[in-house]
């Protein structure tokens, strides 16, 4: 069974798009992109510290060596 293609191109910039074609002024259409930019990037820094916070007990000794069986190649 074949999946559904998305473009991706179309999907990228739906806020500022729609914003323009229903007669927002552009600077606000420019405003929201920028809001959505920033929450994303807000929302993956939060997740990237979180996992590193969570997950360093998992890696390192109380002497803040790496653990075995971590780095074993």
């Amino acid at each position: 069974m074949d999946r559904p293609k998305i473009e991706v191109r179309r999907l990228r910039y739906v806020a500022g798009d729609t914003e323009i074609l229903a007669g927002a002024d552009p600077l606000e259409a420019v405003r929201l992109q920028i809001v959505v930019l920033y929450m994303l990037l807000g929302s993956v820094s939060i997740a990237a510290i979180l996992v590193g916070t969570l997950s360093y007990r998992s890696f390192f000794t109380p002497r803040h060596q790496i653990r075995k069986g971590v780095s074993d190649e």
